[in-house]
Formats: C-alpha cells, structure tokens, sequence
C-alpha cells in the first residue's frame, strides 16, 4: 500500500514539475498572457517563496500527522487516540488553508483582478 502512495506522489510531482516548466511565470508566454509589470512580477516572487516557505512545513506535519492517523486506525486505536488525531490533521488542513488565503490577499494587493483570476486558473487547468 505504502509504494502505491509513494508512487501517485511521485507521479502528482511529476504532472506538477511538467506543468510548472510550461507555464513557468518566467517564460516568455506566461508573461505575454498574465501582463505583469517588473514591479508585480518581482511582488509575485517575493509572495511566492513566502508562501512556499510558510506551507511547506505544514504540508510536512500534515503529512506525518496522517500517517500517524493511519497507523492509530491500523492498530484499532480508541476513539479518543483517533479523534485526537483526526483532529490534528484537520487542524493542520485550516493552518495550510490560512496560509493559502493569506497569499491571496497579499496579491490582491498588487495584482489586477484578471491577474489574479489568470494566476488562479493556472493551478487549476481545465479538464
């Protein structure tokens, strides 16, 4: 079960990697598309590695506090063990949710609104 996970994951990072090297905010044709000044793009870098750097350790204790979760349910757990942890992975989710919405009102701050749809869509693509 556990290779299985690691492999979606593996895959999920590969569909990330290949998509963030197309539509890269630095090439050529995003930038034609999303229309940012220097001054935005250089604000969009800065909230970038910002975000990146506040979600990355909750997406690692969220991460871990599944897996902790998984083995509780495994071990058939009491309900207090498993709710006590089923309550810190959802915590973890809010916090990663927070800090999610927190980049989004700092952008809203210096991008346009297109800009801020067209750089939503762009974790979003159509199916």
């Amino acid at each position: 079960m556990r290779s299985i996970m690691q492999l979606e994951k593996a895959c999920c990072f590969g569909i990330i990697a290949v998509s963030l090297v197309f539509a890269s905010p630095t090439s050529a044709d995003w930038k034609a598309y999303f229309g940012a000044t220097k001054e935005q793009q250089q604000k969009l870098e800065a909230a970038n590695k910002a975000k990146n750097e506040s979600i990355k350790p909750l997406r690692q204790q969220k991460d871990d506090q599944i897996e902790l979760l998984r083995q509780k349910v495994n071990a058939t757990a009491s309900d207090n063990d498993i709710q006590t942890a089923f309550r810190a992975v959802r915590s973890s989710e809010k916090a990663i949710q927070d800090a999610e919405n927190g980049y989004w009102d700092t952008v809203a701050g210096f991008l346009t609104p297109m800009q801020q749809a067209k750089l939503f869509l762009r974790g979003h693509p159509k199916k």
